[in-house]
């Protein structure tokens, strides 16, 4: 049916030493995407993106995270303050080709903490029509058993869960095999494409999973948001104390 879509997608980057591979292929098929969601014949799209590349280290110090978007070095920092309100009007744009030179730019290293990445990412500020599309895309090479802060992100999936479908979120998993990640993808409308482990995704087409992806999209009914959402699940509202360990925004 012709008319307009509406949608607000995120890509959730594992940025661990082997994953650049994957941010060029993200880069160069973007388009494969865009062609699946006018795959259903929508005269035009009012697509926004963005993208949370995130590495976290094992110092001596604590459990450092780090996480940019594609206009934010320091993400955590701007999505959880210390002190009052986040500042979210950076997050998201319409410009594909921004969204892809950001892209370029990206380097890779460090460990991954996947399923906090996530919920920054379920944090962004999606447009809350009923008739907008929210997709969350997650690429990582990495099982959730081989990362840091393992039980934390184990014990977070209900709730993880939970605010996927209170936010009416489609989830896309694209990385190996993984307990964890299966459990996740428990949630409703999910789709989780197991991968070879360790190889920064090099084995995917992703000229032809995007544009799956975007077809995926384009056939589904967006859901409305769901009562209240709970921010912060891992407690990054208030990263920069200490207990057990230290967690720290970039």
């Amino acid at each position: 049916m012709a008319g307009r879509g509406i949608a607000d997608v995120v890509f959730c980057l594992d940025s661990s030493a082997s994953m650049s591979p994957t941010f060029r292929a993200i880069r160069d098929h973007i388009m494969s995407f865009l062609g699946g969601l006018k795959s259903d014949g929508q005269a035009a799209w009012d697509l926004r993106v963005d993208f949370v590349a995130h590495s976290a280290s094992d110092l001596s110090t604590g459990i450092v995270l780090r996480a940019r978007s594609m206009r934010e070095e320091a993400l955590y920092t701007t999505m959880y303050p210390s002190q009052g309100v986040p500042d979210m009007g950076s997050l998201f744009t319409r410009d594909i080709e921004e969204f892809r030179s950001s892209l370029g730019r990206l380097q890779s290293g460090g460990d991954e903490t996947n399923l906090i990445a996530l919920d920054a990412c379920l944090d962004f500020p999606w447009r809350t029509t009923s008739d907008c599309h929210r997709v969350l895309i997650m690429l990582t090479d990495e099982p959730l058993e081989t990362g840091l802060l393992i039980p934390e992100q184990r014990a977070a999936i209900p709730a993880l869960i939970e605010k996927i479908h209170q936010l009416g979120v489609l989830l896309f998993i694209i990385g190996p095999e993984s307990t964890g990640y299966d459990a996740l993808a428990a949630a409703n409308r999910s789709t989780y494409d197991v991968v070879a482990e360790g190889n920064g995704l090099t084995s995917v087409d992703f000229g032809k999973v995007l544009n799956q992806i975007g077809r995926s999209v384009s056939a589904s009914r967006p859901n409305a948001a769901i009562g209240t959402v709970k921010r912060a699940l891992f407690g990054q509202d208030r990263w920069g104390t200490t207990s057990n360990q230290e967690y720290r925004g970039a």
